[in-house]
C-alpha cells in the first residue's frame, strides 16, 4: 500500500528539480527568442497562449476531481471506481478538446484583428493560434490516461517533462538560428508535447497495470459526482485565468505587442516564484485527498500551520532578493531596453510576500472538498483586477496594469482569505498573523541586509558577479532556515536522509 505522507516529500522535491530545469531552459530561451523573433513576435507568442489559457473555462473543474478522486479510489484499492474515473474523464476531456479546436479556430480567423498586431505578422499569429490550439486539445484528449500525479509519481512526470523539454529546447535553438521562426516554434512545441504524452500514456499503464478502458467504464453518476465536485473547481479555474492572463491581453488591446514582451518578462519570472509554491501544493491535493480516505485528515491543521510557517519565511526571501537584484538580473538576462520590466517587477513582487505563501491552503481546501470559499475569493481578486486595469492602464500604461493586479492581492491575501480560510478549517487565525508577521520579519532580517552589502560592496555588471550576490543571499537564507525556521522532527529528517539513515535510527541515537 503506498504511504501518500512518506511520497509526499519525494515529490515536492521532484517537482522543485523539474522547476529548476524549466526556469534555467526559460532564463536562456527567452532572450533567444526575443534576439530571433523580435520583440513583436515574441508578444505574440506570450499573447496566443494568454487566449488559449481561457479554453479551461471548458475543464468544468475535471482536473481537480482527477486530482481528488484518482488517488482516493487508488489508496482503497477501488479499481472498478477508479477505471470508472478515467473512462469517464476521457469522455468528458473528447468533448473538451473538441471545443478547444473550434475555439482556436474562431479565434484565429476572427478575433486576431482586434489586437494591435503589425500587418505584416497577422497570418503568423493566426497560425500559430491555430497550432497552439490543437496542442491545448491533444493536452486534454489524454488528460485522464496520461495522468501520473494522482497516483504520487510525479518522479516519473517529471523525468519525463524535463527530457522532452530539452530536447523541445534544443529543437527551437536549432531550427531558429537557422532562420526558421514563429510558426515552426509552434509546430515544434506541438511535436514535444504530443511525443510527451505518448510516453506517459504508457508509463501510467505500468505503474497502474489495473487501469482498464472502455465504454462500459463510462458512467453518468460518477460524471455526475466528478463535475459536482470540480463546478467550483472550474469557477476558481476560470477567475484564476482572468488574474493571470487577462494582463497581457489588456496590454495587447490598449498597449501594443511589444509592451506584452515586456509585462510578459516580468510574469515570467513571478510565474516561476509561484511554481516553486504550487510545485509543492499540487502533491499535496493528491496526499490530502488519500489520507482523508484511509483516516488521516487530522493531520491536515498540523501540516497547514508548518508548510505556512516554512513558505512566509521563503516567499519573503525571495521576492526581497527579486526586488534588490531584479534590475540588474533583467539587465544580463535581457540586455539594455528592458526598464519598464523592471518597474513592472518590482510592482509585482512586493504582495507576494503575502499571497504567495497561501497558496498551499487553496491545495488543502481542494483536498477536503472544501474549496467552495475559495471561489468567493479569486472571484472577487478577478473582478477587480479586470476593473482596475482596464481604468489605470489609460491613465498609466503597463504600470497601470500591474498595479491593477498587486492592489487587489495585497488587500485580499492580507485580511479577507486568511480569515475564512482559517473559519474553513476551525483554526486559529491570531496565530497565523503572529506566524506570519515574524516569518516574514525574519525572513527580511536575515535576507535584506545580506543583499544589500552585496550590492554595496560589488558592481555586479556580470552573471560571476551576480552568481556570487545571490550565493552569499542563498547560504545566509539556507543557515536562517535551517538553524532558526525548521522544526526539529524536520531537521532530523534531513539529517537522516543527508546520513543516509533511518529517521527512528537518529532518534533513538
Amino acid at each position: 500500500m503506498v504511504d501518500p505522507k512518506r511520497l509526499l516529500a519525494k515529490n515536492i522535491f521532484s517537482n522543485w528539480l523539474g522547476l529548476v530545469l524549466t526556469a534555467g531552459v526559460a532564463f536562456y530561451l527567452n532572450p533567444f527568442l526575443v534576439d530571433h523573433l523580435g520583440k513583436d513576435q515574441f508578444g505574440i507568442w506570450a499573447l496566443c497562449f494568454s487566449i488559449l489559457a481561457y479554453t479551461d473555462f471548458f475543464d468544468i473543474g475535471v482536473r481537480q476531481s482527477l486530482a481528488r478522486y484518482l488517488p482516493k479510489y487508488f489508496g482503497v484499492g477501488d479499481y472498478d471506481n477508479m477505471n470508472r474515473v478515467i473512462n469517464t474523464g476521457n469522455f468528458i476531456y473528447g468533448v473538451v478538446g473538441t471545443m478547444t479546436l473550434i475555439l482556436s479556430a474562431v479565434a484565429a480567423f476572427f478575433f486576431v484583428d482586434l489586437f494591435n498586431v503589425p500587418e505584416e505578422l497577422i497570418e503568423a499569429m493566426r497560425w500559430t493560434l491555430l497550432i497552439v490550439g490543437v496542442n491545448a486539445a491533444v493536452v486534454f484528449y489524454t488528460m485522464a490516461c496520461t495522468a501520473l500525479g494522482p497516483f504520487h509519481r510525479y518522479d516519473l512526470l517529471n523525468a519525463i517533462g524535463m527530457t522532452f523539454k530539452i530536447l523541445e529546447t534544443a529543437a527551437i535553438i536549432y531550427f531558429l538560428s537557422i532562420g526558421y521562426e514563429l510558426i515552426a516554434l509552434a509546430l515544434i512545441v506541438f511535436a514535444a508535447t504530443t511525443a510527451k504524452l505518448g510516453v506517459s500514456r504508457i508509463t501510467q499503464q505500468r505503474i497502474v497495470p489495473q487501469i482498464r478502458f472502455g465504454v462500459k467504464f463510462i458512467s453518468k453518476a460518477m460524471g455526475k459526482e466528478m463535475i459536482s465536485y470540480g463546478m467550483y473547481s472550474l469557477l476558481i479555474v476560470i477567475a484564476t485565468i482572468v488574474i493571470f492572463n487577462t494582463d497581457n491581453i489588456v496590454i495587447g488591446i490598449f498597449v501594443s505587442t511589444e509592451a506584452v514582451a515586456y509585462y510578459a518578462i516580468a510574469l515570467t519570472v513571478m510565474q516561476y516564484l509561484r511554481n516553486i509554491v504550487q510545485t509543492a501544493g499540487v502533491p499535496l491535493i493528491t496526499s490530502i485527498s488519500h489520507m482523508e480516505a484511509t483516516g488521516g485528515i487530522d493531520e491536515v491543521g498540523g501540516m497547514s500551520r508548518k508548510m505556512m510557517k516554512y513558505l512566509f519565511f521563503l516567499c519573503t526571501s525571495f521576492c526581497c532578493s527579486v526586488i534588490i537584484f531584479g534590475d540588474v538580473f533583467v539587465e544580463l538576462w535581457m540586455g539594455p531596453g528592458f526598464e519598464q520590466t523592471v518597474t513592472i517587477l518590482w510592482i509585482l513582487a512586493a504582495p507576494a510576500i503575502i499571497y504567495l505563501p497561501q497558496a498551499t491552503s487553496n491545495s488543502i481546501l481542494f483536498g477536503i472538498g472544501k474549496h467552495k470559499l475559495l471561489f468567493y475569493v479569486v472571484a472577487g481578486e478577478a473582478l477587480a483586477n479586470i476593473v482596475l486595469s482596464l481604468i489605470l492602464v489609460q491613465y498609466h500604461g503597463i504600470v497601470g496594469v500591474a498595479l491593477g493586479t498587486a492592489i487587489p492581492q495585497l488587500i485580499i491575501y492580507g485580511s479577507i482569505y486568511p480569515y475564512y480560510y482559517h473559519r474553513a478549517l476551525k483554526a486559529d487565525l491570531k496565530q497565523f498573523y503572529s506566524t506570519a508577521v515574524a516569518m516574514m520579519a525574519l525572513g527580511g532580517l536575515v535576507t535584506v541586509p545580506i543583499a544589500m552589502g552585496m550590492r554595496e560592496l560589488m558592481v555586479i555588471d556580470t552573471w560571476l558577479e551576480f552568481c556570487l550576490g545571490a550565493l552569499g543571499v542563498i547560504v545566509a537564507f539556507g543557515a536562517g532556515f535551517i538553524l532558526i525556521v525548521l522544526d526539529k522532527e524536520d531537521r532530523v529528517w534531513l539529517w537522516a536522509k543527508l546520513k543516509r539513515k533511518n529517521v527512528d535510527d537518529i532518534n533513538t541515537a
